[in-house]
């Protein structure tokens, strides 16, 4: 059983949607930029001697600083709109994951209290986005949906007692691209760093 916790650095989640009411324009481009967020990830699995698998369960949280809206009006006229964001991206996951720990001996040819390990995962998510935050935009309110979820991990294990580990890791959470609330959005990305800590029962 494992929980871990820290900082996200995502990237901007970009999307378009089409006006109704005039077909005839380009997709209007929307922009959330996102600041540094939090994340955070709970997991159960099974331990083998070089590999371990669990099954995580993960959050992470990112306020939309500005939003930006790129449209072409009817006279081809390209024009912007930003304005502070309104509310908050959201990404629930559910995955099964893989590592497999680097064993290191001492000069003794004991074990090493130090472990590096690698792992990656997939699975389900669940994308939330917020409304328009731009003045009389009715054509999106915000909302959810599903997406497939991967991540890569890089850590560094340390056995601070017989059965409990601390660790710190880096690793890349993704999505794939999901429309949401008529907007079809790009994927979205986040590099993440992690402190947590292991209990092996």
């Amino acid at each position: 059983m494992s929980v871990q916790a820290g900082v996200a650095f995502p990237n901007d989640l970009k999307g378009d949607f089409t006006l109704v009411n005039f077909p005839q324009v380009p997709p209007v481009q929307n922009r959330l930029d996102l600041d540094t967020g939090f994340n955070g990830e709970l997991a159960v699995g099974y331990k083998f001697p070089s590999l371990r698998t669990d099954l995580s369960v993960g959050y992470s949280n990112f306020s939309s600083q500005t939003q930006k809206l790129t449209f072409t009006n009817v006279s081809g006229q390209t024009l912007s709109l930003t304005n502070p964001g309104l509310g908050d991206v959201e990404l629930f996951t559910v995955m099964a994951n893989a590592y497999y720990d680097f064993k290191i001996k001492n000069k003794d040819n004991t074990l090493s209290r130090w472990s590096p390990y690698i792992g990656a995962g997939i699975g389900w998510g669940n994308l939330s986005t917020p409304q328009c935050a731009i003045p009389n935009c009715t054509t999106f309110s915000g909302g959810n949906a599903s997406t497939f979820v991967y991540q890569a991990k890089l850590g560094l294990a340390y056995r601070a007692t017989q059965s409990g580990f601390v660790f710190l890791e880096a690793g890349y959470l993704g999505t794939t691209a999901t429309t949401v609330s008529n907007v079809s959005y790009d994927p979205l990305g986040a590099v993440r760093l992690n402190l947590g800590w292991r209990q092996r029962f």
